[in-house]
């Protein structure tokens, strides 16, 4: 399956304080069970395909922060992927590498890039795009937007859910004196997961590490 990519916690373990804790380091094999059809179990020994996603991710999976550390990791036999992150039954940490680092409107613009694969009214879409180059992004426009999405009756509750928290992501940057950085980086990750949500539902494929890619390289430009 090729390379991939663990966070861990400073002391490179994983699930640090429960039973089935686990120490990671280089060239240490863990292996699971393997059972269920559930990511988010002990089935699984979980990473990413793409160091940025990994980041943008860990305020929902691995909570790890500033001091996680990444590692890069060989998956082998059986797994399961959603699309933001990646199961395997048996799981061996290569080397660590050092931890991107990614902006806070990096965050809001992966998330409105996520959102935008599954959720196409037109007064999103529009905003989306006018934000995504640069204007677009008064308090008072995003609430209106916000609000549209969160009330969207018609067409996918995930992929509405998707806009509604990618634009709370920016509404977010556009208070940035007052609203905390955790909520950006969570409203972003929200939309990234509804968008996988509505995506295996009846949805497009996603690559979420090129759109990733894609929201770092268009933010620096």
């Amino acid at each position: 399956m090729g390379v991939h990519y663990k966070l861990t916690n400073e002391r490179n373990c994983t699930r640090e304080g429960h039973p089935n804790c686990l120490q990671w380091g280089a060239g240490i094999t863990h292996e699971a069970s393997g059972s269920g059809k559930v990511l988010c179990t002990d089935g699984w020994i979980h990473c990413y395909a793409d160091p940025f996603v990994g980041v943008m991710r860990d305020c929902h999976d691995g909570r790890y922060g500033l001091g996680a550390h990444m590692w890069e990791c060989l998956g082998e036999g059986e797994h399961l992927s959603d699309g933001l992150k990646w199961g395997f039954k048996k799981l061996t940490t290569l080397r660590e590498l050092p931890l991107p680092k990614v902006t806070a409107e990096q965050r809001v613009r992966w998330g409105i890039l996520c959102s935008l694969e599954v959720y196409k009214e037109q007064r999103y879409v529009q905003w989306a795009q006018r934000w995504l180059r640069g204007t677009g992004r008064k308090a008072t426009t995003i609430q209106k937007i916000i609000y549209a999405a969160y009330y969207d009756t018609h067409g996918s509750p995930a992929a509405a859910m998707a806009a509604y928290h990618a634009a709370m992501a920016a509404y977010s940057i556009a208070k940035c004196a007052v609203v905390p950085l955790i909520t950006t980086m969570s409203n972003a990750s929200k939309a990234a997961g509804h968008a996988a949500d509505a995506a295996e539902v009846d949805g497009p494929v996603i690559d979420f590490a090129a759109l990733a890619h894609r929201a770092i390289a268009e933010d620096c430009d």
